[in-house]
């Protein structure tokens, strides 16, 4: 009789497949401690994606503004019978933003693939509150918009005109804030005009609260400025100037819904511009 003897297993043959709960354990802590850090890198390069395409996309409006802003001066009508450009303080309520005004003129604009030679155009610039549905976000926010009116309009109603803002402007000014009139979002703009004194040979900048009429025969300025010694003024700048609030601005407004003037300058950039007569 043959009796076989079987010995135990050594080396890899006799140890046990599989892990232990601590090790487990372990692999799930570095396992999520990885894809934490993942997720944090991930989210942190969104964000800064994010305030970079808001910033392209306020730089490339800001650009577009200033460009038509600069045409459409230089393109002025002023040789026209009556008022040419009007400054007036916004209607916008600023809660807290700096102070802003209006711009009105007469330009053969050359933005419109029908011009004709000759075309008269009147346009306005002025700040409103941007639908949320129209602005991409959840808030209203201030935004500038460039409202243009078609040239049988101006000549049937506006160039000749004697109360150029009563007559022609306030009844067709509703449509201002039209979706494809906007120029720029979360912004604050200043037309600040400078005229000369003719007896004194003296420049002024008019303030932004003023009302200001520019015809053909000179500036009129309402209420008047009383460092002017006379009444004989011509305009000989304007100086133009484009403040965009940076998504850090924006969450600050949000949360405080007023933002100081020096706030304005920190959290927004500014584009400015001078445009000689």
């Amino acid at each position: 009789m043959t009796q076989t003897i079987s010995r135990p297993a050594s080396g890899a043959a006799a140890q046990r497949h599989g892990f232990t709960l601590v090790e487990l354990l372990v692999a799930m802590a570095v396992g999520t401690i990885v894809i934490g850090c993942a997720l944090a890198s991930l989210n942190a390069l969104s964000n800064q994606w994010l305030v970079n395409s808001a910033l392209v996309r306020s730089r490339a409006e800001a650009r577009l503004t200033m460009d038509c802003l600069r045409r459409d001066l230089e393109s002025a009508l002023r040789a026209a019978p009556g008022d040419w450009l009007l400054l007036r303080p916004s209607t916008l309520a600023t809660g807290g933003a700096p102070a802003s005004n209006e711009l009105y003129l007469l330009a053969t604009s050359q933005d419109h693939t029908t011009n004709q030679l000759g075309d008269v155009w009147a346009l306005g610039y002025a700040l409103a509150l941007a639908d949320p549905l129209n602005s991409g976000g959840p808030d209203p926010r201030r935004a500038l918009y460039r409202l243009r009116l078609n040239p049988p309009d101006v000549f049937a109603n506006g160039i000749e005109s004697t109360d150029w803002w009563n007559l022609f402007w306030l009844p067709r000014r509703s449509g201002l804030d039209a979706p494809p009139n906007l120029l720029a979002q979360n912004a604050v703009f200043r037309c600040e005009a400078i005229v000369e004194d003719r007896a004194t040979k003296i420049s002024h900048r008019v303030p932004l609260d003023r009302n200001v009429r520019i015809n053909a025969t000179g500036v009129v300025i309402d209420p008047p400025l009383a460092a002017l010694q006379s009444s004989a003024l011509r305009l000989t700048a304007i100086n133009l100037s484009l403040v965009i609030l940076r998504p850090e601005g924006l969450t600050l407004l949000r949360e405080r819904q007023v933002l100081t003037d020096d706030q304005w300058r920190r959290f927004g950039d500014t584009f400015s511009e001078r445009i000689n007569f």
